[in-house]
């Protein structure tokens, strides 16, 4: 589930950035943060 969410906003991020490449890069970016943030968030709930 989370995968795909991630994997549409990524391509948001891209479409909405086309006339300016920072603002892709820049969403992509915390996109990424996200993701790795929601998969630290599950290793710590699994963990404990």
């Amino acid at each position: 589930m989370s995968e795909a969410v991630s994997a549409s906003r990524i391509e948001l991020g891209v479409c909405t950035g086309s006339q300016s490449f920072l603002p892709a890069f820049i969403g992509v970016l915390i996109n990424t943060l996200l993701v790795i943030a929601e998969i630290v968030i599950d290793i710590f709930k699994n963990s404990g």
